[in-house]
């Protein structure tokens, strides 16, 4: 009988225990879920003052760095030498197949003036000034080997580009012909600034079916290295004659 009575009275006790832990376990749980609840409410009010300050601060970036972009985007949509470079091998590849025009006529396209001055002095002070108005950044200077490869080439008399099947290949080239007896430097220059109408600056190359080779050649902010030569062919291919200036330039 006494065991019996033992047994029920820890069984009563535990029972007893066990409500009171529950009791007690929910009362102390309350605070802390309040608190829960109000870190959670702080992080939000955090996170969106944050928000509010990243917006804040990519208005004041946009308005201080827009006006600087904005020209600095100008200067690089028109750098010649981005629109240029996949034309460049494209040059000596089209070259090849070209037939040079033979003008009897020159119209004034670049607004250069025309000076008495030596033909070395005035097809360099030609160019340097074309690479200015352009935008090109760098000049550049008289090659005499280069000249005297113009100068041979001249004799041929020819209406096709010189391919040569060995390194010389590797230089540009210019050419200018026409029906008057003597060729001039600005004549040359103001034409092949003329063939700038057929290209695609969106593209960096010609139009379809266009020629522009010789405004980019004359522009090509690779070149350093120009040489030239003018002189008279009574024929040109067997058709007409009349006076012509080569230029090669370096490097291509």
């Amino acid at each position: 009988m006494k065991k019996i009575s033992l047994c029920v009275f820890i069984v009563s006790l535990c029972v007893i225990l066990h409500v009171n832990e529950a009791g007690f376990l929910k009362k102390i749980s309350k605070p802390f879920e309040r608190i829960g609840k109000e870190i959670r409410r702080e992080v939000k009010d955090v996170g969106k003052a944050i928000e509010h300050v990243g917006k804040a601060v990519g208005k004041v970036g946009e308005k201080v760095l827009k006006p600087v972009l904005k020209p600095i985007g100008r200067v690089v949509s028109r750098s010649l030498k981005v629109v240029v470079r996949p034309v460049v091998k494209l040059i000596q590849k089209r070259r090849k197949e070209e037939v040079i025009e033979v003008v009897e006529t020159v119209d004034d396209t670049t607004g250069i003036q025309a000076t008495t001055e030596t033909f070395e002095v005035g097809m360099i002070r030609l160019h340097n000034e074309l690479r200015s108005i352009e935008g090109v950044t760098g000049t550049v200077a008289w090659d005499a080997r280069l000249a005297q490869m113009s100068a041979e080439w001249i004799t041929q008399c020819s209406l096709k580009y010189p391919v040569y099947g060995d390194s010389r290949d590797s230089y540009g080239q210019n050419a200018f012909m026409t029906t008057s007896a003597t060729a001039e430097p600005i004549d040359a220059i103001n034409t092949w600034y003329s063939y700038k109408s057929n290209f695609n600056p969106a593209t960096g190359d010609c139009l379809d079916g266009q020629v522009c080779d010789p405004y980019l050649q004359a522009v090509m902010p690779e070149s350093q290295y120009v040489g030239c030569a003018t002189g008279t062919c009574p024929s040109f291919s067997g058709g007409p004659g009349g006076s012509t200036i080569f230029c090669m330039y370096a490097p291509l």
